[in-house]
């Protein structure tokens, strides 16, 4: 199955920033995380982490640490879900994906369709906005 997600950050809207992909319902949440990575322009630097909720939450997705104990929810290792087993093919279905604890960009990721078909690279279909990332570095390199 292909599943079509559009992944938005929250937070910046005027311009909107997100992309619109493609990618196989087989592929896990660590797949995904470096999909992302790619399509935002990301550098892969900073821990990260699948949730259903901003602030708490029952959910939590991410690549397994010392830290777990931290969360009252149990941690669920992103290297071995699949997208399909959490999604279930439910269009609409959501889940957030946050990036740098320190700065907490936070993407919004919804199910936009399902195809029964297959993909086996996923493929970025649309897009809007730079990665704040590069506007953060544009400022640091000024001289004033």
């Amino acid at each position: 199955m292909i599943y079509q997600f559009k992944i938005q950050i929250k937070g910046i809207t005027k311009p909107p920033i997100w992309r619109r992909i493609s990618v196989s319902d087989d592929m896990t949440f660590a797949d995904l995380h470096e999909i992302i990575q790619c399509v935002f322009g990301w550098g892969n630097y900073h821990l990260y982490q699948f949730k259903d909720k901003e602030f708490g939450g029952e959910i939590r997705i991410t690549e397994p640490s010392d830290f777990d104990d931290m969360y009252n929810s149990d941690t669920l290792d992103s290297n071995k879900l699949l997208l399909k087993h959490f999604f279930q093919g439910e269009i609409s279905k959501k889940i957030l994906y946050e990036y740098d604890f320190g700065d907490s960009w936070i993407h919004l990721i919804t199910l936009e369709s399902v195809e029964d078909s297959y993909i086996e690279t996923p493929i970025c279909i649309q897009g809007k906005g730079a990665c704040p990332r590069k506007i953060v570095v544009a400022f640091m390199d000024m001289h004033i």
